[in-house]
C-alpha cells in the first residue's frame, strides 16, 4: 500500500450548495478500501493522511464471511495503531458490493452513517500480576 493507491476527490460547490449543506449538517470524506495487500492500520493511516475522516474496509471479494462473522474479528494492530486518529470499520464483501455499486453510479453522492454502540453498565474485572 502506498499513498498513490488512494485519491480523494475534492468537490467544488457553489455558495448556495455550501449554505444548504451547512443547514443539513457537514458531510465528511469516508473512504472505502478493499481488504488485503497490507495491514488495516497502514490502509487507514494512508487514507487519513490524504484527508479522509473515516475508512470503510471492505472484505476481500472472494470472502464468504458475513456481517455476523466479521463482528468476531479483531482488526490487527501492526504496532502503529496508536497513531490512528480516525474511525474505521470492516464490513462484509456483500455489504461493500452495494456501496461500491452505488458509488460507481455517481448520480448523487453516496451518504453513509457510521455508528456503533459502546456497551455501558458492564463490569470488567482485571487481575494484574506483578
Amino acid at each position: 500500500c502506498t499513498p498513490d493507491d488512494y485519491s480523494i476527490e475534492q468537490e467544488r460547490h457553489s455558495e448556495d450548495e455550501e449554505s444548504e449543506k451547512s443547514e443539513r449538517g457537514k458531510l465528511i470524506d469516508i473512504v472505502m478500501v478493499r481488504r488485503g495487500n497490507c495491514s488495516f492500520v497502514k490502509k487507514v493511516q494512508i487514507a487519513a493522511d490524504k484527508g479522509a475522516h473515516a475508512v470503510i474496509i471492505v472484505d476481500k471479494e472472494s470472502s464468504t464471511l458475513t456481517s455476523q462473522d466479521l463482528q468476531r474479528i479483531i482488526v490487527a494492530d501492526d504496532g502503529y495503531g496508536s497513531q490512528i486518529k480516525i474511525p474505521s470499520v470492516l464490513i462484509s464483501s456483500m455489504d461493500g458490493a452495494h456501496l461500491f455499486e452505488a458509488s460507481q453510479k455517481r448520480a448523487a453522492p453516496v451518504i453513509v452513517e457510521l455508528s456503533w454502540e459502546v456497551p455501558m453498565g458492564h463490569v470488567v474485572q482485571v487481575d494484574l500480576w506483578m
